[in-house]
């Protein structure tokens, strides 16, 4: 079993030899999000899982034991996802927080776009420089996603001049956005040792 380290995320890689049910576990102890990855490239999320758990599961003699009788049915779970395709390099689809890069797909329908709204950015001699729509995507709380597995809903913003005109003016939605986690090389492991929380919470685990 491969662990790693990255703040206050941890990170258990296993092999068929550590568990035939489970692949992979990610814990961000800051959160309190558990992400237990199946064989079948299932994810499930927990909410408010604590670190004390988190510690008696990565040292369980069997993990698939361990997730059934102690975390799949007392821990209330934020959502589940699959991969799109077991092979080739496809995403998970999720709403973590972390200190590595995000990368958040977004599908906008253009035709409920009001081009009245549209910022137009001009050159000194008055030509057009470039057409801007302004969208704001409203996201969900860390960990959560809505009904669809997205990350929450996309708008499109009124202007100033107009919202002043009409205060209950709201401007249409536009689509939706989802989170994509891409299987990331291995990554050395760093623990992080000039942070008074980082220490308080690597101590006592494990590894």
């Amino acid at each position: 079993m491969k662990q790693t380290v990255q703040g206050t995320l941890f990170i258990l890689e296993m092999n068929s030899l550590d568990s035939s049910f489970i692949s992979q576990v990610v814990y961000d102890a800051k959160t309190e999000i558990l992400s237990v990855v199946l064989k079948n490239d299932s994810t499930y999320n927990y909410k408010d899982f604590p670190l004390e758990t988190f510690v008696e599961f990565s040292v369980a003699k069997s993990f698939g034991g361990f997730y059934n009788s102690e975390i799949k049915n007392k821990f209330k779970k934020l959502n589940s996802t699959k991969m799109a395709e077991k092979n080739g390099n496809q995403p998970n689809r999720i709403n973590k927080a972390g200190d590595f890069k995000r990368y958040i797909r977004m599908s906008i329908d253009v035709t409920k776009l009001n081009k009245d709204w549209f910022y137009v950015s001009k050159n000194e001699d008055g030509s057009v420089k470039a057409v801007y729509a302004k969208v704001t995507l409203v996201m969900q709380p860390d960990g959560v996603v809505d009904k669809y597995g997205s990350l929450g809903f996309i708008v499109q913003e009124i202007p100033k001049e107009v919202a002043k005109e009409n205060k209950d003016l709201k401007g249409p939605i536009l689509g939706n956005g989802e989170e994509l986690e891409w299987k990331r090389e291995e990554e050395k492991v760093e623990r992080v040792t000039d942070s008074e929380e980082a220490d308080d919470i690597m101590e006592g685990l494990p590894f």
